[in-house]
């Protein structure tokens, strides 16, 4: 496997080793759907890398097509419909809190990470997680199978998916 966990500047960005993961789970599977397709991995870890504050993305909707290079701004809602299971996002349109031409991206803390001071990645993911669990989105997510669970706590199950 490539990079398990890549640093870029101070965002942990854990794209890669999840898209490892789900290929092998695939694999494992057999004829499984496929729980982390190659365009979302592609997205997603665009958007990771774009990470304001902790797992959010928080500005100008102009700025951040710019900065994904989607060209406009529908081009960057159909990438962020393309992403949804990952990802919750609000515009001035669906939140009073977000001013108008501005965009909120919360993304899953597994897939990446900007170290704070306020709450630890750990307490994120956990607080994160346990309303995914309950969501229509978690059968799209590896990252809630007991598959990735048993990988990230097995330091020997995480070894030998990097050997593959």
């Amino acid at each position: 496997m490539k990079n398990q966990t890549e640093w870029r500047g101070d965002i942990l960005n854990d794209c890669t080793f999840i898209y490892e993961v789900a290929k092998s789970y695939r694999q494992a599977k057999g004829c499984a759907p496929h729980k982390f397709p190659k365009p979302v991995y592609q997205w997603l870890n665009r958007l990771v890398n774009e990470i304001d504050f902790e797992n959010v993305i928080y500005r100008r909707r102009d700025d951040l097509v710019e900065a994904l290079g989607t060209g406009n701004q529908p081009n960057l809602l159909r990438m962020l419909d393309q992403v949804e299971n990952f990802v919750d996002f609000e515009t001035s349109r669906t939140s009073k809190d977000v001013p108008e031409y501005w965009i909120r991206i919360t993304i899953n803390p597994t897939y990446g990470w900007r170290q704070s001071a306020r709450v630890s990645r750990k307490e994120a993911i956990a607080k994160y997680n346990l309303f995914r669990d309950l969501s229509e989105s978690s059968k799209y997510d590896v990252t809630l199978t007991p598959y990735y669970k048993a990988i990230v706590e097995n330091e020997e199950l995480r070894k030998d998916l990097v050997a593959v």
